[in-house]
């Protein structure tokens, strides 16, 4: 037969699964901590290399070199489909899974 979980199971495996939610956006905003200062920091104190150089590459604000390879990283790595996410698509959906069901079984 269909083995019926406990209430309190339910809760419990509810209150794992948001937590492990939790962690996995805290590492993800951390990561993009992370890029966004990359970016930052390799811009010639313009925001994000705004162009005020007259169209020179070299001139100050300019994304060229490491500014360049910088925003091509952060644009690559940013997604959080990408390899290099700390969030996993399957794990993140089971807390609302989970609540959604519970909340019909209440009703």
């Amino acid at each position: 037969g269909v083995e019926r979980v406990s209430d309190g199971d339910g809760v419990q495996h509810l209150v794992e699964s948001a937590t492990e939610a939790f962690h996995m956006l805290s590492a993800e905003l951390y990561r993009k901590q992370a890029l966004v200062s990359l970016a930052f920091e390799s811009t010639d104190d313009e925001l994000l290399g705004i162009d005020i150089s007259g169209g020179r590459e070299d001139g100050p604000g300019s994304l060229s070199g490491g500014g360049l390879r910088a925003a091509r990283k952060v644009a690559k790595s940013w997604p959080r489909s990408g390899e290099e996410s700390c969030v996993d698509e399957d794990r993140m959906s089971r807390p609302m899974t989970l609540g959604e069901a519970r909340h019909k079984n209440s009703t």
